[in-house]
């Protein structure tokens, strides 16, 4: 990750110790702030919603960062998350620092036999997710896949996860959430080693991405059907009285 200069500490973080370091991500109005912080030695990852709107941060912030914590909270035992350290207050939780950076390109993967470790214990750890029972639904991001020295995957940024036990609407579309996670699996291995996908593994892309297509055209049509009438049935004017 690209380090910048960090802002003044925040003070939840200081009232428990932390001293803050870099800057992994800038705080925006709507999203939140990501700096390396230190304790005692130790260095950790803070995510912190003080750079965010005080609007935005009352309607979904503190919401979105508490489903993240309780998610990283139920994957504790997976192995494949970073471990929730603390939450503090409504606004930051404090995360363990995962030595590594984003996936990279083909290039920068070599040689061939590190793209199938890397590939493997990518399609493992969202296997590790789906028996936990959560999906994480943004995959396609490189920067939520860390590689480790050792080529080992940790998954992070569960802002858009979904627990697959949890709600009607999860339960009801459970097995398309775990689609939509092992689909991003073989995108990764069609951009890093597309040589290693069978037939069924094309076979299933090639039908995702007609669903994919067939659902925005669907989308589409219907705002523009909406916008200039198209197929509205006309109304019927009540007859005038003579």
């Amino acid at each position: 990750m690209v380090r910048h200069p960090a802002k003044p500490e925040p003070e939840s973080l200081r009232a428990r110790g932390f001293a803050v370091g870099a800057t992994l991500r800038h705080g925006a109005v709507y999203k939140a702030r990501v700096i390396e912080v230190e304790r005692d030695g130790k260095r950790f990852i803070a995510k912190d919603l003080g750079a965010m709107h005080p609007l935005f941060r009352a309607l979904f912030g503190r919401r979105v960062l508490r489903h993240e914590a309780n998610l990283l909270e139920h994957l504790a035992q997976s192995g494949v998350v970073p471990r929730l350290v603390e939450r503090i207050g409504d606004d930051t939780i404090v995360l363990e620092l995962v030595e590594g950076g984003p996936l990279r390109k083909k290039n920068k993967l070599r040689p061939r036999s590190r793209i199938e470790t890397v590939l493997k214990s990518l399609a493992d750890a969202v296997d590790a997710l789906h028996r936990h029972g959560v999906s994480h639904l943004d995959l396609r991001n490189r920067r939520n896949i860390l590689v480790t020295g050792d080529d080992r995957v940790v998954l992070i940024d569960f802002e858009s996860g979904r627990r697959l036990d949890r709600g009607v609407f999860s339960r009801m579309l459970r097995s398309l959430l775990v689609e939509v996670d092992r689909q991003s699996v073989l995108e990764w291995r069609h951009r890093l080693a597309p040589t290693g996908l069978s037939k069924d593994d094309l076979d299933a892309r090639r039908r995702y991405r007609a669903w994919k297509r067939l659902w925005f055209v669907k989308k589409i049509g219907k705002r523009v059907r909406r916008v200039f009438g198209i197929g509205r049935k006309p109304r019927l004017q009540a007859p005038s009285a003579t």
